[in-house]
């Protein structure tokens, strides 16, 4: 008994008194300093890092669309030309010389530089009206010619999207001039 009426005076161990020791608690708080200061320089090489590859995915990126704009621009030139050409076809007068012009210009877009930018859908929209109005001996309406190139002009649309990433090129607006009612 007289064992444990000795061990009541002593503080156990872990007890507040034996933290209150002024060498183990500034040794405890010098080290706890030091793993919050390599915490903190941790941190913030880390931040550091994330900030340089964000900017680099960056300039990556910038350097990719620069890369990529002169095929854009001749894909948006040339794609306008054929639908301009392929309205020409299908609203003049079939003999004018207007028409003769267009259908040439037609087939140097079909055989030459259109195919340096064109996706398959475009590609296949061009071949349709070469093959039902442009072969030898086709009779193709103005009709047919004018829904052949509704159907070039979406698949360029649709190609511009995909190539320049913006999709205004086939979203259609809710609030598209309506006629007035």
């Amino acid at each position: 008994m007289a064992e444990i009426a000795g061990d009541v005076g002593s503080p156990p161990e872990g007890s507040d008194k034996q933290l209150r020791n002024p060498e183990k608690t500034a040794f405890s708080l010098a080290r706890v300093s030091q793993i919050i200061a390599v915490v903190a320089a941790a941190a913030g090489v880390l931040l550091s890092m994330a900030g340089f590859m964000r900017a680099a995915l960056s300039d990556a990126e910038t350097h990719r669309l620069a890369a990529r704009q002169p095929f854009l621009n001749r894909q948006l030139a040339l794609y306008v030309e054929a639908v301009q050409i392929g309205g020409k076809l299908a609203t003049r007068a079939a003999g004018s010389s207007e028409v003769g012009q267009a259908r040439q210009r037609f087939l140097e877009l079909y055989y030459g530089e259109l195919s340096l930018v064109e996706d398959r859908a475009v590609e296949a929209a061009m071949v349709k009206i070469k093959r039902t109005c442009m072969e030898p001996g086709a009779e193709c309406s103005q009709q047919t010619l004018g829904e052949l190139v509704l159907r070039l002009t979406e698949a360029c649309r649709r190609s511009l999207a995909t190539s320049w990433g913006v999709s205004d090129w086939i979203e259609r607006r809710s609030d598209a001039a309506k006629p007035d009612e």
